[in-house]
């Protein structure tokens, strides 16, 4: 399309209305087009409407998914000997080899384009690839967050997905969505620390409806799960938490923490402030995960000491 072309001559309303009816891929190929159209749509900054977005990368390699209602598209940026390659891994038919172009570039730009174009709610948005290859990403979904231009569509999503990140990149990722949007968060980390002090004390921990929190860490200590436990009697919201683990502190460790021993060895009960009608528990079920969630008062074991 040249800078001639019929539509370029149409009422903005009306090319803002065309644009209404276009999805992400569109959007970004009319960008594409013409140095008018590109400078037109970036202006307007119609929203992309993606409904769930992932991206993984490495050293070699970068995805990344979109998922706009049934139709979904994966692109891959493959770093080559000379440049890098682009493919559609729904369509092979569809790859362009560049030259002197390094992957990661071509993936930040694009996932930069996407932020400015999303305004709408997501489903989901995940984020997976080791802390050292992924933090080029991040250092863009920070910058969005941050630019005053940008800041008033932030990026929202209902779910939030973190896989294998650094404390410090999960904390970053976690800060850069909208907060009142954030229903519920998934954390999968090799890591034994993941922060969770400066985690809980985000806006947006704050804010969740805590209906789905899912922690994966290597090691749970006795000392983080008296943490968490504060920080969800602190949590008007929460609802429910399970944390799955490679290995975790003895029972007595545990119980020395809290003060009693959990009823048969594995469940403790804590007082809520202001409701005397539900109780936190937490029930940890050996060598698998522990859960965290509430209880009816009358519920309680006979016997069972409610801590608090």
């Amino acid at each position: 399309m040249t800078d001639k072309s019929p539509f370029l001559k149409l009422p903005e309303i009306v090319m803002d209305n065309v644009l209404h009816y276009c999805d992400y891929m569109e959007i970004a190929s009319l960008r594409k087009t013409c140095r008018s159209l590109r400078k037109f749509v970036d202006t307007a900054k119609p929203d992309g409407r993606v409904d769930k977005v992932m991206i993984d990368c490495d050293a070699y390699e970068g995805k990344f998914l979109l998922q706009l209602g049934e139709k979904t598209i994966e692109i891959a940026y493959t770093k080559t000997m000379d440049g890098c390659g682009i493919f559609d891994t729904g369509n092979w038919m569809w790859s362009r080899l560049l030259k002197g172009e390094d992957h990661m570039e071509l993936l930040k730009n694009d996932f930069s384009v996407f932020l400015r174009h999303q305004k709408s709610l997501m489903q989901e948005m995940e984020i997976n690839g080791k802390p050292a290859d992924i933090e080029q990403v991040l250092n863009i979904l920070k910058t969005h967050s941050e630019n005053p231009k940008t800041r008033k569509f932030p990026l929202k999503t209902t779910k939030l997905s973190l896989i294998d990140l650094s404390a410090p990149q999960i904390l970053l990722a976690l800060s850069s969505v909208d907060a009142q949007s954030l229903r519920s968060l998934s954390i999968s980390s090799n890591k034994q620390n993941v922060l969770l002090d400066q985690i809980t004390e985000t806006e947006q921990w704050r804010r969740l409806d805590l209906n789905d929190i899912k922690i994966t860490v290597t090691m749970v200590t006795a000392a983080y799960l008296d943490h968490l436990k504060t920080a969800f009697l602190n949590s008007p919201n929460f609802s429910s938490c399970k944390i799955h683990y490679a290995s975790i502190s003895s029972e007595s460790d545990i119980a020395a923490k809290f003060g009693v021993d959990g009823v048969n060895g594995d469940k403790w009960f804590f007082r809520m402030t202001n409701d005397e009608s539900r109780v936190l528990y937490l029930k940890i079920e050996w060598h698998e995960y522990v859960d965290i969630g509430y209880q009816d008062t009358a519920k309680v074991p006979t016997g069972a000491v409610i801590i608090g």
